[in-house]
C-alpha cells in the first residue's frame, strides 16, 4: 500500500480531530522492525514509498510494474510494449504469489490489479 494511502485511511478512521502526521506513520513502521521483516518500507522510485507487509525483494522489472500499478491500479502486458510476454509474466509471478497483485482472468489480455490501490480509491 502506498504510504500516502495508508495515512489517508488511518486519519479517516481516527476522525478529523485526531489527524496524525506522516512522520508518526514512519515511526510506527520503524518500531515494528523489532518483530522482524514483516513490515517494511519500499521505495521503488524517488518520492514513491510503499508499505510492504511481507518480506520481498523486488528486481528492476517488478519495481517498474509496481510503479505503473501505483498510477493506474492495474497493469496489462500491453502497457509494456518493449517487453516480451515471458518477461512481463516473470515480473508478475512473484507479485501474484505474494498477494500484492490479483489476476483478473475475465479481461483479455488479463488485468493484474493492485488491491491496495484499487480497493481504497
Amino acid at each position: 500500500m502506498e504510504v500516502t494511502e495508508c495515512l489517508k485511511w488511518v486519519n479517516k478512521l481516527r476522525g478529523p480531530h485526531k489527524v496524525i502526521p506522516i512522520e508518526d506513520l514512519y515511526e510506527a513502521l520503524e518500531s515494528l522492525q523489532v518483530l522482524g521483516q514483516g513490515m517494511t518500507l519500499l521505495e521503488p522510485s524517488p518520492g514513491q514509498k510503499f508499505i510492504v507487509s511481507v518480506p520481498l525483494e523486488l528486481n528492476q522489472d517488478q519495481a517498474l510494474v509496481l510503479q505503473q500499478g501505483a498510477q493506474t491500479g492495474y497493469v496489462q502486458v500491453d502497457m509494456f510494449p518493449s517487453w516480451t510476454f515471458p518477461r512481463f509474466q516473470q515480473a508478475l509471478d512473484a507479485l501474484v504469489s505474494q498477494g500484492i497483485v490479483w489476476v483478473d482472468y475475465q479481461e483479455t489480455p488479463f488485468k493484474y490489479w493492485f488491491p491496495s490501490h484499487s480497493l481504497f480509491k
